[in-house]
């Protein structure tokens, strides 16, 4: 079997001398955060099937952590026998898109190990929880055979499809259809590059825990390096202190109770095209729905005794039928 001949091979790598001999400590990062963000990371460099970054600090760090590699979870491997030491896959040709012409395409390529020809920090994913494993250097293994491509998991080999095509511009399901036939036939290859473990940086390993605690104690300031506020109790009283409660036009009309006296009577509003209500000229529309509203004052409150005689003295309007006289 091809990867138990590799993990044979990982088993008698030697250890560094200044390796960690305890267990690792999981990097919390708040959901909005990506390993990225939380490191303060900035100009991506495109090598092998992991990303570099170059860090740019946002704290008072004591550490310069220089270049970085994340690892995908689906296309590494750690040794069981020594799990500092692992390997992983990635592509040996990829696809690019001419930058002058869009409809043209290329394969070039690509050097696997890449930046990993020297010491370079390492961090990977397990179950959701990233880690830091330490200093590592790259070299070259066997490549994968295409009965192992044929074994891989989906996962993995739409990653190595994915990373191929990463360069591509209007990528369509056809083209990763085409490319995953080439890996099948052979045509395409995939280089396999050993993870050597070659020292452990404990005060990179210290400053990242510690940024890890802060944002969990203070999950609020984490949201808010990414954008995030929410109103706070207190505006949220005042603006519903401030939003005015609606009532029913009958209690309002009842409040107007002790102005009803100098309002003038149904008809002499109604008999007129125009005419005056609260010293202020209104068309004839709104003055019949005032002239509704005031008949509506004169059932429920009840005026002076002189008022109504008067009221019973002026006759009904023509269609509008006969008032109806109240009750002494």
């Amino acid at each position: 079997d091809s990867i138990e001949a590799r993990f044979s091979i990982l088993a008698n790598v030697p250890l560094p001398a200044e390796s960690s001999d305890e267990t690792l400590k999981a990097i919390v990062i708040p959901a909005p955060l990506t390993l990225q963000e939380f490191l303060g990371a900035a100009s991506p460099v495109s090598a092998a099937s992991v990303t570099y970054r170059i860090l740019v600090s946002q704290t008072n760090v004591r550490c310069s952590l220089g270049a970085y590699i994340i690892l995908n979870s689906v296309t590494a491997r750690w040794c069981p026998e020594r799990e500092e030491h692992g390997f992983y896959y990635t592509p040996m040709f990829k696809c690019t898109t001419n930058p002058r012409v869009t409809t043209a395409h290329c394969w070039n390529i690509v050097n696997p190990i890449g930046a990993l020809s020297k010491p370079t920090e390492c961090f990977y994913n397990k179950e959701g929880l990233w880690y830091y494993a330490g200093s590592y250097q790259g070299f070259r293994m066997d490549d994968l055979t295409l009965k192992e491509w044929q074994e891989l998991s989906l996962e993995a080999s739409q990653a190595i499809v994915k990373e191929t095509a990463l360069g591509r511009k209007n990528t369509s399901p056809s083209n990763i259809y085409e490319i995953s036939q080439l890996y099948s036939c052979g045509a395409l290859k995939v280089a396999c590059v050993g993870l050597r473990c070659v020292g452990f940086n404990q005060e990179v390993y210290k400053v990242v825990l510690e940024q890890s605690s802060k944002f969990v104690c203070n999950k609020w300031e984490a949201l808010a390096t990414v954008g995030v506020s929410l109103p706070s109790q207190a505006v949220l009283a005042s603006i519903v202190r401030d939003t005015p409660s609606p009532q029913p036009p009958s209690l309002q009309i009842s409040r107007s109770s002790s102005r009803a006296a100098k309002m003038p009577s149904p008809s002499a509003r109604a008999s007129s095209a125009v005419g005056q209500v609260g010293g202020r000229r209104t068309p004839l529309a709104t003055q019949n729905t005032n002239a509704a509203a005031g008949a509506h004052v004169d059932r429920v409150v009840s005026g002076t005794k002189e008022d109504q005689r008067n009221n019973n003295k002026v006759p009904a309007p023509i269609g509008t039928g006969r008032v109806k006289k109240r009750h002494e």
